[in-house]
């Protein structure tokens, strides 16, 4: 099968969908849309808004601050990242349908939780409150999120250096 070729797109905006799981702007999303934090910047893509702002979280200070980063109408290519971006539930289950692909990123656990647990030290906490967070609330996450992959496009696996891929894609969501 021969490759098409591709225009040169512009440059694609990034959206953070942990930005939007912060205290505030749980409040600030479920009182303005509704639903759950999080899937209003993608509902708001299905609008004609010229422009949508998406949360950046800031882990210094462990909050989220909304309508931080402008993502235009007309960007090319939007990459986000979403723990929940495959639920299905109210609020969620409608994005799947705005969104043209998404992957799930398989890593083993221990190794998940390691970097964790890295990255909350590098932010302040001590290593057993660090630890403790990585297994307790982290981890709950990942049982919620792990329930999810069969609904992904593609699973990507990370075992040592080897990544293996599974391709999931099926015309269900165009």
């Amino acid at each position: 099968m021969k490759s098409q070729q591709l225009p040169p797109l512009g440059p694609p905006a990034a959206i953070w969908q942990t930005a939007a799981t912060g205290a505030s702007a749980r409040a600030n999303v479920l009182a303005r849309a509704g639903g759950p934090a999080g899937s209003r910047q993608f509902q708001d893509f299905s609008r004609t808004l010229p422009v949508v702002y998406a949360p950046v979280f800031d882990r210094s200070l462990e909050e989220s601050i909304g309508s931080a980063v402008p993502v235009v109408r007309d960007v090319p290519l939007i990459i986000t990242e979403g723990n929940y971006l495959l639920l299905d539930v109210e609020g969620w289950r409608e994005i799947r349908n705005l969104i043209d692909e998404i992957w799930y990123l398989d890593v083993m656990d221990d190794e998940r939780q390691r970097r964790l647990v890295r990255r909350h030290e590098a932010f302040g906490k001590p290593h057993a409150e660090a630890e403790a967070w990585a297994k307790g609330s982290d981890q709950r996450n990942a049982d919620i999120v792990d329930a999810t992959r069969e609904r992904a496009d593609l699973i990507i696996t990370l075992r040592g250096n080897k990544p293996s891929l599974r391709n999931n894609r099926t015309d269900h969501h165009d």
